[in-house]
């Protein structure tokens, strides 16, 4: 009996990468090891006689700086990599994490151009949207990324790295206002919000901005948003992606809160944190009871 073995598609994209970033290396285009000390400026081709004579006759040629240096130049333009499509370039790209395609997007300007949709590096700037079709979603960095952290407090929309704003974040903390309407686009799943003393009329206006993205969590934990302001909140969640809402500690009464529930129908929200609002215990057993396919 035979037995056939496959190898997981994602260990299979990873062995064409390495294959090919062996074959940019290698070849008959190898360069000195940095580091290693030449006795001299000349390139030594050894060429192997018969087998008969035993004994190899070496050649040197000697070639100058400058003539060194176009042949490296050329090497790079030639790049074997010009010999696969760039569909099968751009599958594996997919496959990718974060720590693998920062170091991808500088091999050469047209892998750059494949994952970032730019052929130079250094692209910033909200107005310059990457244009590729890779499926980008995998490459985001886990850690979160907090904008009142001292690196991040002077960027705004027009000195953001690019590449960095629409494919690399993820989960964003603290995001400021200037940002909300450019988060179509990005692939940020998680926005966290809380105590930005956002009021019921700023978190409105975040949450508008919110259609057409990806972000599936919100967190807007004490920010004095009120009982109308939820309401409306609900309203505007309609035609998201959001399914997870914090709302602990803003100041929601009773009064509203069977309508604030009623708005989520229409909603993809599976889940709402309510802890910490002027919510007696009763409205809390009528939101179980009424609304049980949300988790309160």
């Amino acid at each position: 009996m035979k037995k056939h073995c496959s190898l997981p598609l994602l260990q299979v994209a990873c062995f064409v990468l390495i294959s090919l970033l062996l074959q940019n290396c290698g070849g008959s285009h190898n360069l000195p090891i940095q580091g290693e000390e030449e006795p001299s400026t000349s390139t030594t081709i050894e060429k192997e006689e018969g087998q008969e004579q035993g004994r190899r006759k070496s050649a040197k040629i000697e070639i100058g700086e400058e003539q060194e240096q176009r042949l490296i130049e050329q090497v790079q333009e030639t790049s074997s990599f010009d010999i696969f499509p760039s569909e099968i370039c751009q599958y594996i790209f997919s496959y990718l994490k974060f720590e693998d395609i920062l170091p991808a997007r500088a091999v050469n300007s047209d892998w750059s151009e494949l994952i970032t949709g730019f052929r130079q590096a250094g692209i910033v700037g909200v107005e310059n949207k990457p244009s590729h079709i890779i499926d980008t979603r995998g490459w985001n960095k886990k850690k979160e990324i907090n904008f009142h952290c001292d690196k991040l407090r002077v960027i705004k929309p027009e000195t953001i790295p690019s590449f960095a704003f629409y494919c690399l974040m993820g989960s964003v903390r603290n995001l400021p206002q200037t940002f909300w309407p450019h988060l179509q686009g990005t692939n940020v799943h998680t926005i966290l919000l809380n105590q930005n003393q956002l009021g019921p009329i700023d978190t409105v206006k975040f949450i508008k901005h919110l259609q057409r993205t990806s972000i599936h969590t919100i967190d807007l934990n004490n920010n004095r948003i009120g009982t109308k302001g939820a309401i409306e909140l609900a309203k505007n969640l309609q035609g998201t992606n959001v399914e997870i809402v914090y709302l602990k500690g803003n100041q929601i009464e009773d009064a509203g809160v069977m309508e604030f529930a009623r708005n989520l129908q229409s909603t993809n929200v599976h889940t709402v944190y309510l802890r910490g609002n002027k919510i007696t215990s009763r409205t809390t057993k009528l939101l179980k009871e009424q609304y049980p396919h949300i988790k309160w």
